[in-house]
């Protein structure tokens, strides 16, 4: 859906082993107007277009893998369609339409076809990943990609985990610590968070701050 703008936008920008769009839009006044014609909002105000995915996808290089229900009355199966048609060749890949699917539920439609699908994606750029590595060039820049993938792949729930899915543990009481901490490697700096102690009363020791 609109999620489909970042990451179109990410990818144009940048190599990724895939990428994935999910019932997305090829364009954002499309969505709002759904009429066309010479004056239709999204032609009129074109130049003014949030989310110019149909130009971002032309751009991607990756692998794309398009899913989209056939009856979704939210984003119409026509932008998923559009996308695709303007993916570039070296990122074409087979898309899915999720017969009767709306908005919501492309998963929920046919589970052990959708989650087959996305294992064969995976399968796909692992296989991509492996021959560019076998030529010396091309692919992702991420020497760890192929093993990092294959991780991924083996996340998917199998169908019995789907059916029967463990049982959240309690969480345990953890220690004190930073509730955020992060590091900006570029510059060496790192900035640190600590929860704010409570104010002293008067005449007390108490402080409040970050160290």
């Amino acid at each position: 859906s609109i999620g489909s703008y970042p990451t179109l936008y990410a990818a144009s920008r940048q190599r990724f082993l895939g990428v994935v769009l999910h019932s997305p839009i090829a364009a954002g006044l499309q969505v709002i107007t759904r009429i066309d014609g010479c004056c239709a909002p999204h032609r009129v105000y074109a130049c003014l277009e949030p989310y110019p995915n149909a130009s971002l996808i032309q751009k991607v290089r990756d692998p794309t893998f398009v899913l989209h229900g056939t009856a979704d009355d939210t984003v119409d199966c026509a932008h998923g369609k559009r996308l695709h048609a303007l993916s570039h060749p070296d990122a074409a890949y087979e898309p899915y339409w999720a017969a009767d699917a709306t908005h919501e539920n492309v998963i929920e439609v046919d589970p052990e076809e959708y989650f087959s699908r996305v294992r064969r994606f995976f399968a796909h750029c692992e296989a991509r990943v492996a021959k560019a590595d076998e030529v010396g060039g091309g692919g992702s820049d991420d020497g760890d990609s192929t093993s990092r993938l294959s991780r991924l792949s083996a996340s998917v729930p199998s169908a019995a985990e789907r059916t029967h899915p463990p049982q959240p543990q309690p969480r345990q009481p953890q220690p004190h610590t930073p509730v955020l901490s992060s590091t900006a490697s570029d510059t060496h700096r790192a900035y640190d968070m600590r929860p704010v102690s409570p104010m002293a009363e008067p005449g007390g020791t108490g402080t409040a701050g970050a160290g």
